[in-house]
Parts: structure tokens; sequence; C-alpha cells
């Protein structure tokens, strides 16, 4: 296990980082739509949770809700474009 330690937050530094270099959930849904995080390979699940210090089951979870969320707008999209062609036809 890799060894975890705490900085004091004024010697934290933050010239090559943004805020959310350190936020499991925004880490998790890059992690995702880069397709380096899936939810049927339980070793990205796994090597990701261990990076982070985050639970296997949240991650999951999360990963899950990221696949039914990207179904969900691509629905969205294609009922969209369904539309606009049925409106260019009238």
């Amino acid at each position: 296990m890799p060894d975890y330690h705490d900085v004091p937050y004024h010697q934290t530094p933050t010239e090559y980082h943004s805020v959310d270099d350190w936020q499991p959930r925004f880490q998790l849904k890059e992690a995702f739509f880069s397709e380096k995080v899936c939810s049927s390979e339980p070793e990205s699940i796994s090597t990701f949770s261990a990076k982070y210090i985050a639970k296997p089951k949240y991650v999951l979870d999360y990963v899950q809700h990221l696949v039914k969320e990207s179904r969900t707008q691509k629905r969205m999209e294609e009922n969209a474009r369904k539309n606009e062609a049925s409106k260019r036809k009238i």
C-alpha cells in the first residue's frame, strides 16, 4: 500500500495542478470518459480506488451512474435530431 501523508494547506504546491486534481469524483468522471475505468473491468475499479483512496463499491456505483447518465444524454440527443428532421419535412 502506498505511503500517504498530509501536507498543511499552506505548503501544498498548486503551481502545476488544478483544484480538481485531488477530487476523486472529478478524476473518476475523466477516467470514465477517457475509457480508463469501466464497470465491466474490476481491475480498473480496484486500481482507481487504491489510487484515490475510495471504496471500490462507491467507485463502481458512480461508474454505473455515469453509464446511465451517458445513455440518457445520448437518447436525448437522438430524439432532438429526430424532432429536427421531422420539422424539416413539414
